[in-house]
């Protein structure tokens, strides 16, 4: 969906016609398979090739987006993260937030909300902050509010909103633009980590996950090791303190309590814990295994607990 910067004109010029597009497997089959790793064209597309890689949508250089995120480029990461759900269809398909709702993997308003909103917020946000308060408000109820306003939202979606229409009407104060760039860009990325868990985010990113998997093991997928008992859920982006039993908790926090989870999460999701099971008390002397006399039929009284 393409983005107006909030600003008004008298005229435009006419727009293109729609561009070609071009998929992961257009780019593989023009390099060599190396070593028979999934034609691995990255190596060469690095460096001078960034742009190229940005006009495409490829995710699997991480540089890319990070190199957007500290530029503040938001309205460009915006298309560039929809332009990646068309590059890599496979990923998209199998990524879709709510598979009931998308007509397509690549209709990013319905298939992730959360990230169609992500850095348009942000980009609403540095129009505040620039005093542009009309231009801001302006570009919240065009390009913002009103697509979202039939997309389906978790709860955590719906509180971002709440939250950034507030601060620019000025009901809460925007207290630290560089905190929320820094929130913004981290969210954008833990999204992707959740979503595209195959796209390779980098060595930083693959080590954070090794180490979460002595403590989550179950769940390392969808959360991070802090250190000290405190972990961080990658879908909602809480803080959670965890001193005991970490994996436990944490599949509680998402069954139960994670304002983010979507139908497409929830279907990843490890098994719910379930309740241990009470023992059996022990049979008394003389008595047979079962509670009941022997040869009887008299119920077990020590029944397991149900799941």
């Amino acid at each position: 969906m393409a983005d107006s910067d909030g600003s008004s004109s008298a005229s435009s010029p006419a727009s293109p016609g729609p561009k070609a597009v071009i998929t992961e497997d257009d780019v593989r089959s023009m390099f060599p398979d190396e070593g028979g790793w999934a034609h691995n064209y990255w190596p060469y597309m690095m460096g001078p090739n960034t742009e190229t890689l940005e006009r495409l949508g490829a995710l699997n250089n991480p540089a890319v987006l990070e190199g957007m995120l500290a530029e503040r480029r938001w309205l460009d990461v915006a298309e560039y993260l929809e332009t990646a759900l068309k590059f890599h269809p496979e990923d998209a398909a199998a990524a879709v937030a709510y598979p009931a709702d998308a007509p397509s993997p690549a209709d990013m308003l319905r298939a992730h909300p959360e990230l169609f909103v992500l850095p348009r917020r942000q980009h609403a946000l540095e129009l505040l902050a620039d005093g542009e308060q009309e231009q801001a408000q302006r570009y919240f109820d065009d390009s913002i509010f009103a697509p979202t306003r039939l997309a389906r939202r978790t709860r955590h979606l719906d509180a971002v909103l709440a939250r950034l229409g507030d601060m620019i009407r000025g009901d809460v104060p925007l207290l630290d633009l560089d905190d929320e760039r820094r929130t913004t860009a981290r969210d954008i990325q833990d999204y992707l980590r959740v979503y595209f868990p195959n796209m390779y985010r980098g060595q930083e990113v693959a080590a954070s996950i090794a180490a979460s998997k002595n403590d989550l093991y179950t769940t390392a997928a969808f959360g991070e090791v802090i250190g000290g008992g405190k972990f961080r859920c990658l879908v909602c982006h809480q803080q959670l303190t965890l001193p005991t039993a970490p994996d436990y908790r944490f599949v509680e926090h998402l069954h139960d309590d994670c304002p983010a989870v979507t139908p497409a999460v929830r279907s990843r999701l490890p098994r719910r814990n379930r309740r241990p099971r009470l023992q059996p008390a022990p049979a008394a002397a003389g008595e047979p295994h079962g509670g009941g006399a022997a040869g009887g039929g008299a119920p077990d009284h020590h029944q397991v607990a149900p799941d």
